[in-house]
């Protein structure tokens, strides 16, 4: 009702009735309460009307209805995440946030078609500000979901309408995003493009925040290639520059980084240490997926200090804090590790439940890290 009504430049009291009308009439389609579609022969039929009567603004009203919701719905979801600025929605358009994280996941899930539609439509009728802005806003739920295909075609559309904007700050950052979601395809060149041309982008832009958050993808990139030492340096050099900017919430995600480096390298204690201290700084930042992160990287170093019990107790704060958030991929990630602690404490069938668990998630998400769980059960 708030997508028509957006069409229509009026109230969503007054769009619900003629959608009933509408369906009553069964030229529009209900499949699930207060959710409209059409029959196929009527949607061509409409959009032909449509285009011929040449109706820009309501277009514009209906992207500034899903860029807008979309957006609350991100914040919701990563608070802690650096915003963009979009510019204030048309009047007539229906923006409705979603409540909680909980509303703001279900929204985001129900829209999912029609907001990766909206991103090609925007971009071609020539939104590209609206392309550029709702593939961000749509970045951490696509995440968390493991929908990486979508989320790399979003983000590509999104970077030819910021380079057609000539917006050299929006094309830095859906460069670092694109680069993540191709690294989760394995894909490693490609990122690795896209994060030396991000990288410069913030550079020239003076944006320290940005060349930071930059560096933390790129050690990333660089453990999943293997070079673990490359990823020490990244992470660190990431959190000097958030700490010097005073940038809290990056230096907590820094500190975690090098931490789970650390763990990489073999150095347990001090990657105790310093996942610790991102803990203390998440929590006391509020920034509950962060703190998720942080416990999970402490458990696996914990793990590696035969420390297993306050391992697991770890591995358990991190997944409450995944399934409240919905954070799928986390969430298998997680049951791997707390698998391999089941284990190596001797306890084999808590380690097949969890791996079990994790392969379930996995294989859902189409990961490739399914490969590897299926080998421990075997």
């Amino acid at each position: 009702p708030a997508a028509a009504a957006s069409l229509l430049g009026r109230p969503v009291a007054e769009a619900r009735p003629l959608l009933a009308e509408l369906a009553a009439a069964h030229l529009l389609t209900e499949p699930a309460p207060g959710r409209y579609g059409w029959h196929d022969l009527l949607r061509a039929y409409a959009r032909r009307l449509f285009r011929a009567a040449g109706r820009p603004a309501a277009l514009r009203r209906l992207f500034d209805h899903y860029l807008h919701t979309a957006f609350a719905a991100e914040r919701l979801l990563l608070p802690y995440r650096d915003p963009i600025d979009p510019a204030p929605p048309a009047r007539g358009a229906a923006v409705v946030p979603p409540a909680d994280t909980d509303a703001a996941t279900a929204w985001l899930a129900a829209n999912r078609p029609a907001l990766l539609a909206a991103v090609d439509a925007a971009a071609e009728a020539g939104l590209d500000v609206h392309a550029w802005q709702l593939a961000w806003s749509l970045t951490t739920f696509l995440h968390r979901q493991g929908r990486w295909d979508e989320l790399a075609h979003a983000l590509t559309t999104a970077l030819d309408a910021g380079q057609r904007l000539g917006d050299r700050l929006a094309q830095a950052h859906l460069h670092r995003e694109l680069a993540l979601a191709l690294c989760q395809l394995g894909r490693h060149d490609e990122a690795s493009a896209h994060l030396r041309r991000a990288g410069r982008l913030f550079s020239a832009a003076a944006d320290r925040i940005g060349q930071a958050g930059t560096l933390l993808y790129l050690g990333w990139l660089s453990e999943q290639r293997g070079d673990r030492r490359a990823a020490l340096e990244h992470d660190e050099h990431a959190l000097a520059l958030f700490t010097a900017a005073g940038h809290k919430a990056g230096q907590a995600r820094a500190l975690n980084a090098v931490g789970w480096d650390h763990a990489q390298l073999g150095e347990h204690d001090r990657a105790v240490e310093r996942c610790r201290e991102a803990l203390d700084l998440h929590q006391a930042l509020g920034n509950g997926p962060g703190e998720a992160r942080a416990w999970d990287s402490l458990g696996y170093a914990l793990h590696h200090l035969a420390r297993h019990d306050e391992a697991l107790t770890c591995f358990g704060h991190a997944l409450e804090l995944y399934r409240r958030d919905d954070d799928r991929y986390c969430e298998a990630e997680t049951l791997t590790h707390a698998g391999d602690t089941q284990l190596a404490a001797g306890r084999t069938d808590a380690a097949r439940e969890a791996w079990q668990a994790a392969l379930r998630i996995l294989d859902t998400l189409g990961h490739p890290d399914a490969a590897d769980v299926r080998a421990r059960l075997s």
